[in-house]
This record gives C-alpha cells, sequence and structure tokens, in this order.
C-alpha cells in the first residue's frame, strides 16, 4: 500500500524486472516530484519531522550515514528515473540530476542543523561528510 516509486511500473507481481516503458521527461520528474518520501525536501516550507513515515526514514538515515543515504537513493530512485526517460531528453536528465542535488543539499543541512543542535560528538565524526562545502551553514531560513 502507499504511493509506488516510478520503477513500481516495471516490476511483475512476482516480483521479477520486466521491460519498463520509456516515458517523457515531463512524466518522470511528476513522478518523482509526486513520491512521498521526497516531497518534504523539495517544499520550501522547513518541518522538523516530516509527516510521511518514508520522508522520516530518509532523514533519519541520512543523520546516521548521509553518503550511503545518497547511494540508495540514486541507486533505487534516480537512476530508475534516468532509465526511464526517452532517449533525446537532456532536459529532463538536467532536471533530474538538478532536483537530486537539491534534495542532497536539503539532506546535507538537515544533517548539518541536527549537528549543531547536538555539542556532544559523535561517533561517526563528521557529520556532514559528504556535503558541499558550506552546506552546513546553510538552512532554509
Amino acid at each position: 500500500s502507499g504511493s509506488r516509486s516510478p520503477a513500481a511500473d516495471g516490476t511483475s507481481a512476482d516480483g521479477s524486472e520486466t521491460v519498463t516503458a520509456k516515458r517523457s521527461g515531463d512524466e518522470v520528474l511528476a513522478r518523482l516530484h509526486a513520491l512521498p518520501m521526497l516531497v518534504p525536501f523539495l517544499q520550501p516550507q522547513n518541518l522538523a519531522i516530516p509527516v510521511c513515515v518514508k520522508a522520516r526514514i530518509v532523514k533519519m538515515a541520512a543523520l546516521h550515514d548521509l553518503p550511503f543515504t545518497m547511494k540508495v537513493l540514486d541507486e533505487h530512485i534516480f537512476s530508475v528515473a534516468r532509465g526511464a526517460l526517452s532517449e533525446g531528453e537532456p532536459e529532463g536528465l538536467s532536471t533530474i540530476v538538478k532536483l537530486q542535488e537539491q534534495i542532497r543539499m536539503e539532506l546535507c543541512s538537515n544533517v548539518a542543523e541536527e549537528a549543531a543542535a547536538d555539542s556532544m560528538p559523535t561517533a561517526a565524526g563528521n557529520g556532514t561528510k559528504g556535503c558541499p562545502p558550506g552546506a552546513a551553514s546553510q538552512g532554509r531560513g
């Protein structure tokens, strides 16, 4: 139950992979923007605790291990979206890359906010590992 990822159309009832039809850039982007696990990171307002359980899990995973979280999002969300694009969709590909970067920056700012709020050093060390320089000071004001 719940929402389905863009790859949901590419999986049969028994879980095996099937051929996914190529889609227009607009359709792929609309599906990405509609994913409840990504919506809170794309909105201009900042909620401390996302309403969607999936988004909460993504945020907590990023707090625990940001580079691995981004790797999982890339492998299971963004690479599927890039693969679903029809040939000759450079604008769609560019927009997916920008969307991925926007989510990464948002997760980096969440990690930085948590690290700043907690004055105790963490076992993981640098909580903003994998974030671009300056991301730790950026937020959604």
